[in-house]
């Protein structure tokens, strides 16, 4: 979702990173150290993004929703009417008994 809100408009990445940011960390910066600051093992857990920008992509699902909710936001667009996106929340797979 992040790549094609970045392809389709250039100052996407810019705007999510000034709008949304948790305490510590971005979402979405110009440089792998600024999404995991202080933890160079989670640095690789990145996605290049147009225009030499990056987002994170070590969280769950739960996040990663809010996260494209945010995008949607910033790009203008509707989440559920223009974006539909579905990733499962809360399912770690099936667990054996016994």
């Amino acid at each position: 979702m992040f790549n094609a809100f970045a392809l389709m408009d250039p100052g996407f990445c810019r705007r999510y990173s000034e709008r949304y940011a948790g305490r510590v960390r971005k979402y979405v910066a110009r440089s792998k150290e600024e999404l995991y600051p202080g933890d160079p093992r989670l640095q690789s857990q990145v996605a290049p993004l147009p225009g030499g920008w990056w987002v994170a992509t070590h969280s769950s699902n739960k996040e990663k929703m809010k996260r494209i909710r945010w995008a949607c936001e910033v790009a203008g667009l509707e989440f559920g009417r223009d974006v539909v996106v579905e990733i499962p929340i809360g399912v770690r797979g099936d667990k054996k008994e016994g």
